[in-house]
């Protein structure tokens, strides 16, 4: 997309990112969700999230699960965790 000076879109992101979540390929999958986040500030979908999470999960990336989650609720996807 890049080489073609094509703008992606929450749309374009979205298929990359769950495609990669259907193949396993977590790390893929969270930097994408990281660049369209802070490079490009488009805002994903709930249910993006959720994918990205459950994958992170699944793979023992309890680091990187944290870190969205915060990221969720700094958004307002999610409720802070109590304390």
């Amino acid at each position: 997309m890049d080489e073609s000076e094509v703008e992606p879109n929450v749309n374009t992101y979205r298929i990359l990112i769950l495609m990669f979540c259907e193949k396993g390929h977590w790390n893929n999958a969270y930097k994408l969700m990281k660049e369209m986040v802070e490079e490009k500030s488009l805002k994903p979908n709930l249910s993006i999230y959720e994918t990205v999470l459950e994958l992170l999960r699944k793979a023992g990336q309890l680091k990187m699960h944290e870190e969205l989650v915060d990221k969720m609720v700094a958004r307002g996807f999610a409720s802070p965790r109590p304390l």
